[in-house]
């Protein structure tokens, strides 16, 4: 061989052992060639190939390794710049789960690489947070998603990557092996935490480029492929759902003009909505009030909210149902009851630990309803609060179950009473002293005055209730009159003490019924209110023989908005006979001679305001009469009697008795008369004793003639 050749043969065979040094030829694989020269023989002017001899080199093992993003990159940190994909948003204990690559990037065929979970750089406060867990599956389809048989196949620590065959023609590619990385958040994550995790590998070092020595490859840390997850943030408000566009009619007087809605299961209810805060006003009777409520879901994932109440001494039911402490119309403790209602008025259901659940898409809104059962009030002996609910919607989204959002409904009870005064807050149950009014004409408006005809009552008319209300007065008297068989209708006059001197000074107004009007009672406050009779001047005495039958007036107050209605029927009047009966007597003659007649007239009046007893007019002898003159029979003898009644009401016949005798309805009279006696038997037994009543403005007339002696 010539020095030339030799040399020629040399450089291909160096040539050919440096490209047997490429990691990528597998470890182990026999590299084994001849070289060749191909010269023109001088000679012979022909074409000859010459060979070397053969040559044999074993490919030594350099093991590498890498793992990447599905993309092939990598090199991020936990809380850096990561590729689309890898910073999902994730539930409290939810799991996340990110495509990966473990690439063999030496040339040791089925390479072991382990793999661990790197969670450098979270650990301070202000970083992502380390997750709960961290596993690791084989995608056996490579597909970058792991399927439920995927999932079967159980999770891995580590996996064998084949070396990649470069005489392999390309797309194909035996050194990766895709795996999918589930990281799991704590159950307890907080919104708006973030965590995050790396898979990592390690793999064994080749000391002699033949066998696994002492030592590891490990992926450097700023060669990680962070997977960061933040908890998702939800956003959930609670506020009122039905407002309208103008204020509300038929609100309680002097509230500011807000809008409102009607209670949407019994329509009778006015609620008003100011803001967050809702303002129910019940009228009398009612024990069950509903508010309209909305969720709003502006978040980006659909919400299944928790609806429950956060007062003070609230007990959760477990079947849908809270209740509250409050107090009935006696003041006692009692339960007040609050469903949670779907918008159409049934149960709201799932119920998740017994509390209701409401679902609530992303970026919309769903109503609810609140259901309210309380004690009966506005029964003329409570003072009630209001009712205040603070009721919390709180998302299934997060990890507690802590309020998101509050909203306020109220109800405000009525409650009023109406009696006699005090001088406390309210009125008094004990009834008032019977009044004596005196008939004698005139008004007056001064308490205690028994020399006129008015008869004045005090009292109270309190609000006890929680809103203002406006209230109607009226009353009922049937005063019996001396001049008629059908009674008097008396209405009251009624005065407020509006500066609480002790004397009415302003007169209420009326209105076309003759109902006088409050105007607006603040809450919690009362009025002064003095009921004033004017009784007619021919009212018919009370009291008389012994007897009482006093008047006893009906007042009343009605709650123009909450449509309840007190009376107060304590009140009395007594009134007592006054005046007296008129008796007058005249004679025909002024003088006269012996046989002659004389007539004498008799006139008696009852002037008293009551019927009298036992009544009759009594002609003598004046036998006993001091001081009087001998009566007419001591001088003239007895010719004859005729007498009349008048009555305005009622009717009599006149009945006689002469000398003290026994009563007829006849006038004749015995032989010699001593005295004679008439009077009007209204029993029809021709007789006058007690029972016998000569009426008020009653006038008997009578003629009564004599002989002179």
């Amino acid at each position: 061989m010539s020095n030339r050749f030799s040399k020629l043969l040399t450089l291909v065979v160096a040539l050919t052992v440096g490209a047997t040094c490429a990691t990528g030829v597998k470890a182990g694989t026999e590299l084994r060639n001849t070289a060749s020269a191909t010269f023109q023989n001088p000679a012979t002017l022909t074409q000859n190939t010459v060979l070397s001899d053969a040559v044999s080199a074993t490919v030594l093992a350099l093991p590498g390794f890498d793992l990447l993003y599905r993309s092939g990159s990598d090199g991020t940190a936990a809380g850096g710049v990561l590729p689309v994909g890898y910073t999902p948003t994730v539930m409290p204990g939810g799991e996340v789960q990110t495509a990966y690559i473990v690439s063999n990037t030496g040339n040791v065929d089925n390479y072991v690489v382990t793999l661990n979970a790197d969670t450098t750089g979270t650990a301070a406060a202000s970083n992502p947070r380390p997750p709960a867990s961290v596993t690791y599956f084989v995608d056996t389809n490579n597909d970058g998603l792991l399927s439920p048989a995927e999932r079967g196949l159980g999770a891995v620590t580590q996996v064998t990557v084949p070396a990649d065959d470069v005489l392999t023609p390309l797309p194909a590619d035996e050194g990766r092996v895709a795996i999918i990385q589930v990281m799991t958040v704590p159950a307890a994550a907080n919104p708006g935490e973030t965590y995050a995790a790396s898979p990592r590998g390690t793999g064994a070092a080749y000391a002699d480029g033949v066998n696994p020595g002492v030592g590891t490859l490990t992926e450097a840390v700023t060669d990680l492929q962070f997977t960061r997850a933040a908890v998702y943030v939800p956003t959930v408000t609670n506020n009122p759902s039905r407002t309208s566009s103008t204020p509300s009619p038929d609100a309680p007087p002097s509230l500011p003009a807000l809008p409102g809605y009607s209670d949407p299961q019994s329509g009778l209810t006015t609620i008003l909505v100011d803001a967050d805060n809702q303002s129910a006003y019940p009228t009398a009777g009612t024990t069950q009030v509903t508010f309209s409520n909305s969720v709003t879901n502006t978040g980006t994932l659909s919400d299944t909210v928790n609806l429950f109440l956060t007062n003070a001494g609230v007990t959760n039911n477990l079947n849908g149902s809270f209740t509250i402490p409050v107090r009935d119309s006696a003041g006692n403790p009692a339960l007040a009851t609050i469903r949670f209602l779907l918008d159409d008025g049934s149960a709201l259901l799932p119920r998740v630990n017994g509390i209701p659940t409401l679902v609530v898409p992303a970026g919309r809104s769903a109503d609810y309803r609140v259901e309210v059962t309380f004690p009966y009030y506005d029964t003329g002996d409570s003072d009630p609060a209001p009712i205040l609910l603070t009721i919390a919607v709180d998302s299934g989204n997060d990890a507690d179950l802590l309020s998101d959002d509050l909203t306020a409904d109220t109800i405000y009870p009525p409650e009023f009473q109406f009696g006699d005064a005090t001088a406390a807050l309210g009125t008094s149950p004990a009834p008032s002293p019977v009044e004596t009014v005196v008939v004698t004409g005139g008004t007056s408006l001064i308490p205690g005055n028994v020399s006129d005809r008015t008869a004045i009552f005090p009292m109270d008319l309190a609000n006890l209730g929680e809103y203002p209300e406006t209230y109607s007065l009226s009353s009922r008297l049937d005063v019996p009159i001396t001049t008629s068989t059908t009674p008097a209708e008396v209405i009251a006059r009624f005065y407020i003490d509006a500066n609480n001197d002790g004397f009415p000074e302003t007169l209420l107004p009326v209105d076309s019924d003759f109902f006088s009007l409050t105007g607006t009672v603040a809450p919690n406050t009362e009025l002064k209110v003095w009921a004033v009779f004017d009784l007619p001047a021919d009212a018919r005495a009370t009291l008389s023989s012994g007897l009482s039958s006093p008047l006893k007036p009906l007042i009343e107050a009605a709650a123009l908005y909450a449509g309840s209605l007190r009376e107060d029927s304590n009140n009395q009047i007594s009134i007592p006979l006054a005046r007296g009966v008129d008796l007058v007597k005249s004679v025909d003659q002024a003088s006269a001679v012996p046989g002659s007649i004389l007539t004498y007239t008799i006139t008696a009046t009852n002037r008293f305001n009551g019927d009298l007893q036992n009544f009759s007019v009594r002609e003598a002898d004046g036998t006993g009469a001091v001081g009087h003159l001998t009566n007419v029979f001591a001088t003239a003898t007895f010719e004859s009697v005729t007498a009349s009644p008048t009555f305005l009401l009622g009717t009599g016949t006149v009945v006689y008795r002469f000398n003290g005798g026994s009563w007829s309805i006849s006038p004749a009279a015995p032989a010699m008369v001593t005295s004679v006696e008439v009077g009007v038997d209204t029993t029809g037994d021709a007789s006058i004793d007690g029972s016998d009543l000569f009426p008020a403005g009653g006038v008997l007339d009578i003629t009564l003639k004599v002989r002179v002696k």
